[in-house]
């Protein structure tokens, strides 16, 4: 495995801080992300699905910062994440459904 293709399968991670700028970095970090990974048919979904999850961490919660992470699965779904510090927020899990997965959220 050559290092792009390993760079490709490794999830992607920013740090960023609570500033005005934030928000739009998540976006531009995952259109840049999704790019390397031939993604470009749902570069603006992505972008709003992230930017709108780093708005709400912010709006919703005290956290200084986030955890943005991008990560393949091995479906070839993407997983996009968003770590704030405020798991007092979290949603509490719920018992699912015993043909589906045994947790959701």
């Amino acid at each position: 495995m050559t290092a792009e293709e390993c760079g490709r399968r490794l999830p992607q991670v920013r740090v960023l801080c609570r500033e005005s700028l934030s928000v739009p970095a998540a976006g531009h970090f995952v259109v840049d992300v999704f790019k390397v990974w031939g993604l470009v048919s749902v570069l603006h979904d992505a972008a709003v699905v992230m930017t709108e999850l780093v708005t709400n961490a912010f709006a919703h919660t005290e956290t200084p910062s986030v955890r943005v992470i991008v990560r393949r699965v091995p479906s070839d779904a993407v997983r996009v994440i968003v770590i704030d510090k405020g798991p007092d927020m979290w949603p509490a899990p719920v018992r699912g459904n015993t043909s589906g997965p045994t947790w959701r959220w």
